[in-house]
């Protein structure tokens, strides 16, 4: 009996967390990749363009009536499954597949985020946008371990003369 529970159960308990991580956590990215998708469209429709550019100067034969500093950012994390992927994968090297899907959601929400406070602080666009990540450390045990990035977007916010 007690070798039946062992062959059934124990690789439940031992992989079950991380099968349900898997699950769970594409559910979860899924829904907030398709949020920040529609979010930046419906933004992007109604704006009929993209307000946030990396250029110093867009526009040089436009007068600029006044500026000021915007800022957005993201922790995100990835899930356990994907911890434990890119643990496996980083010890053969190559593309960390499933951390670029967390950094792709995290750039997406940072850089709509960015567009919603310009427009909130009344920016007609923001230009010279500069991303910056950083990895957010938590210490267990005297061991250092990565429990998330936060992605920072900042740049310009102008007011054009009318």
């Amino acid at each position: 009996m007690e070798s039946i529970f062992f062959i059934l159960f124990y690789p439940l308990v031992i992989f079950g967390p991380i099968i349900f991580s898997w699950v769970a956590g594409n559910m979860y990215q899924n829904g907030k990749l398709k949020s920040a998708e529609d979010r930046t469209n419906t933004f992007l429709n109604h704006h009929k363009k993209d307000i946030v550019s990396n250029l110093k100067n867009p526009f040089p034969e436009t007068t600029i009536q006044t500026s000021g500093l915007v800022i957005a950012n993201i922790s995100i994390g990835p899930s356990w499954w994907q911890m434990t992927a890119g643990g496996i994968k980083s010890i053969f090297g190559g593309k960390l597949g499933t951390y670029e899907r967390v950094m792709h959601l995290g750039r997406m929400e940072v850089m709509q985020r960015l567009r919603e406070e310009a427009i909130r602080q009344g920016w007609d666009e923001v230009i010279n946008v500069r991303l910056d990540t950083a990895t957010v450390k938590s210490n267990q045990n005297g061991k250092n371990k990565s429990s998330a990035f936060e992605i920072f977007a900042y740049g310009t916010g102008i007011k054009k003369n009318q």
